[in-house]
């Protein structure tokens, strides 16, 4: 399928890659945002990327939709010609799937038929992608699932989703980075906060960051985040380095 370039309102274009949740349509997004970056196409305000396309800010006083859409599809070109993977970060996050903190897991086991500690082997068997960050500040779309833990969202959200919680919904793995109203299937949550409105960077994911799940007990969880409230945790231990 040929991306699709279309307005998406008087200062932004819109290109549109294939719909689906995929790496491969992923990879494309990541590796054409990377290119517009690099390129510094006079005009351009920003870039946001999603699943399956990717947003571009632009300054009509400075560039018109129409130039713009030439320089895009300049871009989308090599693209075809020049397909090779990204370099990603990958992070550790530690979370704890103990009952007080996974009030969805029972029921993700009796309609699965699976274990406990089997879901959680599973979910804690891959790294996921970072489709894209939405809905709230910082949450990170994350997948894709194995199909033996693809559940649906619940029929009623709950009103309340405690803060790092993290769910499993459809393809997507996520984590709620505030309290909030939300669907998800909730099976633990992480000590580590996903966004910190004082920070300098206040999320701590990026669109393309590969992310594994660690499991960890109660114990640990407090002290993990006792040592982020003192400002003793180290932060770079979330980090894998690149073999």
């Amino acid at each position: 399928m040929i991306p699709e370039i279309i307005p998406f309102g008087d200062q932004a274009a819109l290109v549109n890659f294939r719909q689906s949740i995929d790496h491969q349509v992923h990879l494309q997004v990541m590796t054409l945002m990377g290119k517009i970056n690099d390129a510094s196409l006079k005009g351009i305000t920003f870039t946001i990327p999603a699943y399956c396309s990717v947003t571009i800010g632009y300054d009509p006083q400075k560039i018109s939709y129409r130039q713009l859409k030439q320089e895009i599809k300049k871009l989308l070109n090599q693209l075809r010609e020049q397909q090779s993977e990204l370099s990603a970060r990958l992070l550790d996050l530690p979370v704890c799937y103990e009952e007080e903190f996974a009030p969805d897991l029972k029921e993700i086991a009796d309609g699965s038929g699976l274990e406990i500690n089997k879901i959680i082997e599973l979910h804690t068997a891959l790294s996921y992608r970072v489709f894209m960050l939405g809905f709230l500040p910082g949450f990170p779309y994350m997948g894709i699932l194995t199909k033996d833990l693809q559940f649906p969202r619940k029929n009623k959200p709950r009103l309340k989703v405690a803060e790092r919680s993290v769910g499993i919904a459809g393809l997507q793995t996520g984590i709620y980075p505030v309290e909030s109203p939300g669907g998800w299937n909730i099976i633990g949550r992480t000590p580590i906060p996903v966004f910190d409105p004082s920070a300098e960077n206040p999320f701590l994911f990026q669109t393309g960051d590969q992310v594994q799940f660690r499991p960890i007990g109660s114990i640990e969880y407090r002290e993990t985040r006792d040592q982020i409230q003192n400002q003793t945790f180290d932060w770079n231990s979330l980090y894998v380095p690149d073999p």
